[in-house]
């Protein structure tokens, strides 16, 4: 059974039982396809939902929120997101740093703002290297028997976890 009514202000179609679209026109929208699918869409803020099974999403200009449960997780804001794939990726953005995890041991994090130019890379437990601010350098083998590292002038060579100080450069 299909019915569709058009005015000046709506247009509704409905294929009863299972489809309804009804569109306020400059106002909202709703589409619905049972049991598996509604899209709501509100036009004064520029806000839509949708739902479906193991699913949402909520979007607006300034933020969204996605979900594709339980693997894919993602929320975003003006300055920050936070995005999930569970369980291999997981990226973090905020007003000062910007992060990432790789599954199963991969970390790295670089600097915005105030902290632009700095970084750090962590394969654990192989790996560490980092700019801690523009112009030094470090890295680490095996969490620090063996590694290297400037701060300013200064320089420091890392044996059996233990920092011997070098000629300034």
């Amino acid at each position: 059974l299909f019915w569709h009514s058009r005015s000046l202000t709506a247009t509704t179609r409905l294929g009863l039982p299972l489809f309804f679209d009804i569109h306020r026109h400059f106002e909202s929208r709703t589409t619905l396809l049972l049991p598996v699918f509604l899209r709501y869409q509100r036009y004064s803020d520029d806000t839509t939902f949708t739902i479906a099974p193991l699913f949402y999403r909520r979007s607006a200009p300034s933020h969204s929120t996605t979900v594709a449960f339980p693997l894919v997780w993602d929320f975003k804001s003006t300055e920050r997101r936070t995005t999930v794939v569970f369980p291999v990726f997981a990226n973090f953005v905020r007003p000062t740093f910007t992060s990432k995890f790789i599954f199963p041991n991969i970390y790295y994090r670089s600097g915005r703002g105030a902290d632009a130019g700095t970084w750090k890379l962590f394969v654990f437990p192989l790996w560490e290297s980092a700019v801690k601010r523009p112009g030094d350098f470090m890295w680490e083998v095996l969490l620090g028997v063996v590694g290297w590292e400037r701060i300013g002038r200064n320089r420091f060579l890392k044996v059996l976890f233990i920092p011997f100080e070098l000629e300034p450069a």
